[in-house]
């Protein structure tokens, strides 16, 4: 599987600390879904954190 595509740059070049997964998909110009499946692909390697606030999915970025 490929991690880095046009989604995962995106991602890791506009996410901010706190950030709902919806706002940031909707700033970047890519489906829920799409930056969804690609933080979770994320998660797994440690580059961000998700904290789950009832419906709201929020970010934690980790810091390298």
């Amino acid at each position: 599987m490929v991690i880095v595509n046009e989604i995962t740059m995106n991602i890791v070049k506009n996410a901010e600390d706190g950030e709902s997964i919806y706002s940031l998909a909707s700033r970047i110009g890519f489906a829920y879904s799409a930056v969804y499946r690609w933080i979770s692909e994320l998660e797994r390697y440690g580059v961000v954190s998700l904290i789950r606030k009832g419906n709201k999915n929020v970010l934690r970025l980790t810091r390298i």
